[in-house]
């Protein structure tokens, strides 16, 4: 996710929920929230915080956004396969490694 595109998808939040409480001039805040939407591809962002701002009427919390990311959508350049396959099989191999009838 390009910083650039992050931080339109930002002030766009910020435009549309103007009792927003978010410190935009805070490099740590930014650097925090930028960290758990940095594996996305710029158009999968874009549609999220689109997607967002016509669905919701709460302001943005991390969790609130990441609901409304489109699932199947990765960046292979920029994605770790790994983490891919975590957050699809995560809970069948958690459930896999806890029961060790299998």
């Amino acid at each position: 996710l390009d910083k650039e595109v992050f931080t339109e998808g930002i002030l766009d939040l910020l435009n549309v929920f103007p009792n927003w409480n978010i410190e935009i001039e805070d490099a740590r805040t930014m650097r925090t929230w930028y960290s758990f939407f940095q594996k996305m591809t710029d158009t999968n962002f874009k549609a999220m915080v689109s997607r967002y701002i016509r669905e919701e009427r709460f302001n943005p919390t991390i969790a609130g956004l990441l609901q409304y990311k489109e699932e199947g959508h990765y960046d292979s350049k920029s994605v770790d396969l790994g983490d891919v396959a975590d957050e699809i099989y995560g809970d069948l191999l958690a459930d896999y490694e806890g029961d060790k009838t299998l």
